[in-house]
C-alpha cells in the first residue's frame, strides 16, 4: 500500500508539472503571436524579415488551430451522444491566409516548398482535397529537389487509390515514393503499390512486391 501511495503521489506531481509546462508553452505561444503580429503590422511588406515572420506566425497559428480543435473535440466527446451538437471542425482560415500571402507577395522566398506543403496539409485536413492536391502538384513541378517530394507523391497516390479507385494512376505515384528508400513513406508505398498491381490483375508482379514487403519486415525488429 505504501508503494501504491508513492506512485499515486508521483503521478499527481507529474500531472501538475505537465499542466504547468503546458500553460507556460501556451503563454509563450500567445506572446510570440502578439509580437509577430505587431512586427508584421508595423513593417513594410518589403522588409527582409517579413517572409520569415509570416511563416513563423503561420506555424504558430496552425498550432493554435489544431490545439483549439483538439480541446473542442474533447469537450464534445464527453457529452452524452443524445445531447451532442455538430462535431467540431478545425479552422485553418488564419494560417491559410498567411500561406497565401507568402505565395502571392513573396515568390522569391527560399522556403516556399514548405509553405506549399503546410498549405496542402491544412487544406486536406479541412476536406478541401482538390486545393490540397494542386499544392502538392505545384511542389512536384516547381521544386523537384524538395524534401517534400515523396510526401507529395504519396498524397496524390492516396487520393487516386482511396477516392478515385484509379489504381494505375496510384501505382505511378506510389512507385515514385519507392524511388526514395530513405523516406518514412517507403514501406507503406511499397505495400500499397503491391495492392495496386493486384487490383490491376498483375498478380505475379503483385506477389513479388508483397514478398519484398515481407523481406523488409524481416529486416526490421518489431515490425508487424
Amino acid at each position: 500500500s505504501l508503494g501504491a501511495a508513492a506512485r499515486e503521489y508521483q503521478d499527481e506531481r507529474l500531472a501538475t508539472l505537465l499542466a504547468d509546462r503546458e500553460q507556460l508553452r501556451d503563454a509563450r505561444r500567445e506572446e510570440a503571436i502578439r509580437l509577430l503580429e505587431i512586427f508584421i503590422a508595423s513593417e513594410p511588406e518589403t522588409a527582409a524579415e517579413m517572409p520569415d515572420a509570416l511563416l513563423r506566425l503561420a506555424e504558430l497559428r496552425f498550432e493554435l488551430s489544431r490545439l483549439s480543435y483538439v480541446r473542442a473535440f474533447g469537450v464534445w466527446q464527453e457529452q452524452p451522444e443524445a445531447t451532442r451538437g455538430p462535431e467540431p471542425t478545425v479552422d485553418y482560415r488564419v494560417p491559410l491566409a498567411l500561406y497565401d500571402r507568402l505565395l502571392t507577395r513573396h515568390p522569391g522566398f527560399d522556403r516556399l516548398d514548405l509553405v506549399l506543403y503546410m498549405k496542402a496539409y491544412a487544406e486536406l485536413d479541412s476536406g478541401n482535397t482538390a486545393t490540397a492536391l494542386a499544392s502538392y502538384r505545384r511542389i512536384l513541378s516547381q521544386y523537384p529537389d524538395s524534401r517534400f517530394v515523396p510526401d507529395s507523391h504519396f498524397a496524390i497516390a492516396e487520393d487516386a487509390f482511396q477516392n478515385q479507385a484509379d489504381f494505375a494512376a496510384a501505382l505511378v505515384e506510389y512507385e515514385a515514393v519507392v524511388a526514395y528508400p530513405r523516406s518514412e513513406l517507403y514501406d507503406v508505398s511499397l505495400f500499397k503499390s503491391a495492392w495496386c498491381l493486384w487490383r490491376l490483375g498483375r498478380t505475379d508482379d503483385a506477389a513479388i512486391r508483397f514478398r519484398q514487403v515481407l523481406d523488409l519486415g524481416s529486416q526490421t525488429a518489431g515490425l508487424t
